[in-house]
């Protein structure tokens, strides 16, 4: 095995083609174990070698020695900032993201409502909608509808139900209870559009 260098980048990494623990020397494979314990305790020795190496230098060479130092120690601040900022735009892009879908949903809930009722039913809640607002109550309001009804909606009753239909438009009739138009006409004390 050749010497190891100063300032020499010493890892332990598991490859997983085939199932091996690799000592690698500045991104290098220097040596493959199948265990741990044996790729670490060559790291260390590594280790202790590259030391070495440095302390040599170090008294033969100060200039060169803080020269490769300094060196090192730009690569890897310089590793270390490509990190933050690959981590940084990973941040950003995650924000961003959670902006859009936060203005997607504010947009969303910011837009009428169409109703959900079927155009019979709403034409039935507008016609409620001014009788109550004359003050008059569900009773009141059904046989109001009956003896003169708004435009061409037509309502007569049939047993326990009432039937609703429009003279003007192909909408199929509908009978309904007395609890299905208790609920038309609260929804009718309701402003338009909410």
């Amino acid at each position: 095995m050749k010497k190891i260098p100063p300032f020499a980048t010493i890892e332990v990494v598991w490859a997983t083609e085939p199932l091996t623990c690799d000592v690698l020397v500045n991104g290098q494979t220097v040596a493959s174990f199948t265990d741990s314990a044996s790729a670490e305790a060559m790291a260390r020795e590594l280790f202790a070698q590259r030391v070495a190496a440095e302390g040599s230098l170090e008294e033969s060479d100060p200039a060169q020695y803080w020269q490769q130092s300094y060196g090192e120690l730009r690569n890897r601040l310089g590793e270390r900032e490509e990190k933050l900022q690959r981590f940084n735009r990973t941040m950003i892009d995650a924000q961003r993201q959670n902006w859009k879908v936060a203005q997607q949903r504010r947009s969303a809930s910011s837009k009428p409502r169409q109703p959900r009722r079927s155009p019979l039913r709403q034409s039935i809640v507008d016609a409620l909608r001014a009788l109550r607002a004359d003050g008059q109550s569900l009773h009141d309001a059904l046989r109001s509808l009956t003896h003169s009804p708004p435009g061409a909606l037509r309502v007569r009753r049939e047993g326990e139900r009432w039937r609703f239909e429009n003279e003007d438009e192909d909408w199929p009739p509908e009978l309904l209870t007395r609890q299905q138009l208790n609920e038309l006409f609260k929804a009718a004390q309701k402003k338009p559009g909410s």
